[in-house]
């Protein structure tokens, strides 16, 4: 008899924790909830930039493995060079809206890589005291990893970005920058967490 005890229990055992498995990763019609922190730095000789930005968004899987994502961000970014002898410290405080599309390729699972396309228009404030309006346009293309810590709850990384930016001061006369960029290493990494209905 205890026998049978010991071997239902395991049989019980097993199914639940096969159970417990499959919950865990995404599906068709999921709705969840994101936020990203995006850290940067960059030197180059006696100039240094430094930044981050933080993005709540939310996303929805149209299918097994596309979902569609809307995000709003707030960055700063702090440039500091040597003028003449002198530091000089320009910052720019600003705000973004973002949409795009991620594919996933093993959603079901624990862990996947997925790759994000993305497209954003922002506005941020340029200087210290009287400000200057700079708008910018950008799309990206950005790898990464989802990994589920639980059936709810995932966190994000993605790391390096291939993309375009056109930003322009908005004063008489400006000309638009146009930036192409190429980066696999740490300067451009983001972390997300994920909270999945």
């Amino acid at each position: 008899m205890k026998k049978v005890i010991l071997s239902v229990l395991a049989v019980m055992t097993f199914g639940f924790a096969n159970a417990q498995e499959g919950t865990e990763g995404f599906a068709k019609g999921d709705l969840y909830l994101t936020g990203s922190l995006g850290i940067n730095s960059t030197k180059m000789g006696d100039a240094k930039s430094d930044g981050y930005n933080f993005s709540p968004g939310v996303g929805y899987f149209l299918t097994e493995n596309i979902a569609l994502e809307a995000a709003v961000s707030v960055n700063k970014q702090t440039m500091t060079m040597d003028f003449e002898g002198e530091s000089m410290e320009v910052e720019a405080k600003g705000f973004a809206f973002s949409v795009g599309g991620k594919y996933y390729f093993t959603p079901a699972d624990k862990f996947s890589l997925f790759a994000g396309l993305g497209a954003s228009y922002g506005t941020s404030k340029v200087g210290d005291g009287e400000t200057i309006d700079l708008k910018s346009f950008g799309v990206a293309l950005a790898p990464g990893i989802n990994y589920f810590f639980s059936k709810n709850f995932a966190g994000q990384a993605s790391v390096g970005v291939l993309g375009y930016t056109s930003s322009k001061f908005d004063v008489d006369g400006a000309e638009s920058t146009n930036t192409f960029n190429l980066s696999l290493d740490m300067t451009n990494v983001n972390f997300a967490l994920i909270y999945k209905f």
